[in-house]
């Protein structure tokens, strides 16, 4: 039964990332050859679009969870790596999206803005399923405590989420 339960989630995650992926390929530049960048770290500028951006974009949104969903589907180690590392990089970019609808006055219940409070809540359901310890078991994760995992997770979420918001910032 739990297996089922995983590989509803990878296909959740492959639809998701095939959906993001495709639109970074045809649709994901701005129209202009100017686009408001905005973030809770780094505040929002005004940058010309660029090819290494939309790069940026699409490992982040989109390759990153459609790797995740097919090592999740396969039951392969990797994959629950790579697919707990992915959510817990969308609650930190959700959290920080929110933080940023809320500097710039905007509601967070407005319909357009209420999109992060749902994506937030699907990962952090998701991430609560996936580092149950009867899952981790299904994909031969190495018993150490839950705070050692959530360090590691928290962590390399942490720097990709922070290397990401500086390169388009920077590029």
């Amino acid at each position: 039964m739990r297996s089922n339960r995983i590989k509803v989630i990878a296909v959740l995650f492959i639809i998701y990332g095939m959906v993001l992926t495709f639109y970074h390929i045809t649709m994901g530049s701005p129209i202009s050859e100017n686009e408001m960048i905005c973030s809770a770290i780094m505040g929002c500028n005004l940058q010309e679009w660029s090819f290494a951006k939309q790069l940026i974009y699409l490992f982040f949104d989109g390759l990153f969870p459609l790797f995740a969903g097919i090592g999740l589907f396969l039951q392969e180690r990797w994959g629950w790596w790579i697919g707990t590392t992915f959510l817990c990089y969308g609650i930190i970019d959700k959290l920080m999206v929110i933080s940023m609808l809320f500097q710039l006055g905007g509601s967070i219940w407005e319909s357009y803005n209420i999109l992060p409070l749902v994506y937030l809540g699907a990962f952090l359901a998701s991430f609560i399923f996936l580092i149950n310890g009867n899952v981790q078991a299904v994909f031969a994760i190495k018993k150490q405590s839950l705070s050692i995992h959530l360090a590691i997770l928290i962590g390399i979420s942490t720097m990709g989420f922070i290397t990401k918001e500086i390169l388009l910032h920077t590029l």
